[in-house]
């Protein structure tokens, strides 16, 4: 395969929501097979978002190694710089006009977490704006019997959880029919660093 040419808020909304909330949507597969599309370039660099006096502070550090995205949460806590951090790995699909991650953790028998978050992006004058979508319109969808999923209890808030459990292609008309409803709420960032070449 080749390749082609969040700050405070996001990394709470977009990884402890996400990730430890389960706000956001949650599937067992990714939209598209790793390695089946090329990776998205322009989401390279290092990210922050611009309306936190802090967002120097906490940063989201994309790479690219061997075929896949690295997506890194970088926090830094308290007044002696103790940086956090919290490490995904992942690729990007294309769905018609629409550009979407899905991010898992690396292989680890410590984490709980199986299966892939996803989110969609896109870009406006050099900014990027991800949106990690809304685990309650899953749980809609579910009710109204549009996709299949395995519903759980993330213990440490006590929270159900509706993780998506379909086939890549059902997943994909799924995202085309709901995207809509999935992803609304946007959270803007802009460049740090300029992508690496």
């Amino acid at each position: 395969m080749r390749a082609t040419g969040q700050s405070s808020t996001l990394l709470v909304v977009f990884v402890a929501a996400s990730l430890l909330l389960g706000c956001g949507v949650e599937s067992v597969a990714p939209l598209s097979v790793p390695g089946s599309e090329d990776l998205d370039l322009r989401l390279v660099g290092i990210w922050h978002e611009p309306k936190h006096d802090e967002a120097q502070r906490n940063q989201i550090r994309v790479t690219i190694e061997g075929q896949q995205l690295v997506v890194v949460f970088l926090s830094e806590v308290g007044s002696d710089g103790e940086k956090e951090e919290v490490r995904l790995v992942g690729h990007t699909t294309r769905l018609g006009d629409g550009s979407y991650l899905n991010l898992r953790w690396p292989t680890d028998p410590t984490t709980n977490f199986s299966g892939y978050l996803l989110a969609k992006y896109r870009f406006e004058n050099g900014a990027l704006f991800v949106s990690g979508g809304d685990n309650g319109v899953i749980e809609q969808a579910m009710k109204e019997g549009a996709i299949r999923v395995e519903v759980y209890e993330k213990q440490v808030l006590d929270v159900t959880v509706y993780r998506i459990s379909e086939p890549p292609e059902r997943i994909r008309e799924f995202v085309k029919q709901w995207d809509s409803r999935l992803f609304v709420k946007y959270d803007k960032l802009v460049r740090v660093t300029e992508p690496v070449p």
